[in-house]
Formats: C-alpha cells, sequence, structure tokens
C-alpha cells in the first residue's frame, strides 16, 4: 500500500561535521523489526497523586531512541473522569535532536470521551497520521479473563488480533523478577489466524518499579511488514498501557475488562 506523503528527510549539523539525518518517520518504520518502547518516569505522580501526561521515547533495532510520544490530554479529563470514560489523545513525533526545530507529529492517537461499563460501549481508539487522514482504529472488547485488542483498518474491518492470556503470573502480581517481570501479547492476523508479531509488557526494575508506574514494552513486528500496521501496533501498546497499566487518581493499577 502507498505511504503518505512526508517531507523529505532533513540535515543539520552537530560537532564539528555534518550529519545526515534522515526525518522521515516512515522510512525508520520501515527499518524496524523490534522496537523497544520505554515510558517516562514522572515523579509527580509518585508525589503528588494525581495522573500526569504519559511520554514514551521509542527505540529502534540499535537502540537509538528515534520517536517521542506524549499524551496532550487535559489535566482536568486525566483526573476527574473514571479512568474507563476519559478521553485520551496521543501525539507521536521523531525525537527532536539537536539543532533542529520541534518535529511535526505523524500520527496521533484519540480516544473520544465514553460511558463504559463491562461489554456496553467498550472503548476504542482512532489512529491518524500527521495531516489527519486516519488510517485505523483499534478497540477494546469485552472479555472476561483475556486482554484483547483488535486493530481495525480504515473502513473499521478487523485486521490484527493482539490477545494477552491471564494464565501468566505477571497477570496476577507484577514484579521486577522472575516471570511476574513480563506480560506476553500475541498479535494473530484475523484472517488466517497465523501469529504475525509479539508484544511483551515488561516492568522496569525494582527501584524504577517502586518509585513510579512507568512500563516498558518489547515489539516485534514479525511478518508485520506495511508501514501502516507497523504503526498501528505502537499504538496498540499504548493503548495497552492506557487501559491496563496506568494509575488513576485512585492510586492502583486496575485490569479494566
Amino acid at each position: 500500500a502507498p505511504q503518505p506523503a512526508y517531507p523529505a528527510p532533513q540535515q543539520f549539523g552537530m560537532n564539528n561535521g555534518m550529519v545526515m539525518m534522515n526525518m522521515d518517520p516512515w522510512f525508520h518504520l520501515n527499518n524496524m523489526s523490534k522496537p523497544y518502547i520505554k515510558e517516562r518516569v514522572n515523579l509527580a505522580e509518585v508525589f503528588l497523586n494525581v495522573d500526569m501526561a504519559n511520554k514514551y521515547d521509542i527505540y529502534d533495532d540499535h537502540g537509538a531512541k528515534v520517536f517521542f510520544a506524549a499524551e496532550t490530554t487535559g489535566c482536568c479529563e486525566r483526573n476527574c473522569i473514571p479512568k474507563d470514560c476519559r478521553p485520551f489523545t496521543l501525539l507521536m513525533s521523531m525525537q527532536q535532536f539537536p539543532g533542529m526545530g520541534k518535529p511535526t507529529p505523524f500520527m496521533r492517537v484519540h480516544k473520544d470521551t465514553q460511558c463504559t461499563y463491562l461489554c456496553l460501549n467498550r472503548p476504542q481508539m482512532t489512529v491518524e497520521d500527521g495531516q489527519g487522514q486516519k488510517f485505523g482504529e483499534i478497540e477494546n472488547p469485552f472479555n472476561c479473563y483475556d486482554m484483547n485488542f483488535i486493530v481495525k483498518d480504515a473502513g473499521g474491518v478487523d485486521v490484527l488480533k493482539v490477545h494477552g492470556s491471564c494464565c501468566q503470573p505477571g497477570f496476577f502480581c507484577q514484579c521486577p523478577c522472575g516471570p511476574c517481570k513480563e506480560l506476553h501479547f500475541d498479535i494473530q492476523d484475523i484472517k488466517t489466524q497465523e501469529q504475525v508479531g509479539h508484544l511483551v509488557h515488561k516492568v522496569p526494575g525494582c527501584l524504577k518499579a517502586m518509585m513510579s508506574e512507568a512500563d516498558n514494552y518489547e515489539v516485534e513486528f514479525g511478518k508485520i511488514t506495511d508501514n501502516k500496521w507497523k504503526a498501528m501496533v505502537l499504538a496498540t501498546a499504548i493503548f495497552i498501557d492506557f487501559r491496563y497499566f496506568t494509575q488513576h487518581k485512585d492510586n492502583h493499577r486496575r485490569h479494566d475488562f
């Protein structure tokens, strides 16, 4: 499928030489197979017991920090509306490097305010490119036990299923050691039922786990080669964090089914 049109790669100077830096995010996505998402620690959540805007750094296969994703939802919306119902907006852009201006977001993830109760009116996010063109949706359907997400195309057709089984130690007890450190999510092609990728939620080290609620995610694109669907998988990982691993003002994480 053709990729959205974006400005040509830019150059900027660093130190005493000139470094060529490709600022096309779709170029970097095309070269990614196992990115890593790392949520930034926000100490205000620890000391003030308020829900602050989430921020994430996305690293490529070689450990280079490439993308930055930041929540833009308002303070009152984050803290005064029940977690299942509150809106959520996040912008993803290239990292800001020395000598260059603030990058333009290339992806916007948005969830409207909606009244959700058990199987009624389940949470759903819309994913758009930097020009506001919708290219997919992510839905969190009701399930009594497992954690499931359906990734859809712009027309609302189901394409991928992200499934996290409840039969994992980390589902019941999350700690930074042993089997409780990780939660695994399989990514399946809905049409063929074939596993095409994988997500791993990872609890950070002991100190970070005690001080904050920041989590990390390993992503394996596997057989997913289209940049659009790679972007949708990154958005799904952040949606998983929002739905299941983000602290609300009641000061505890919840498995919201």
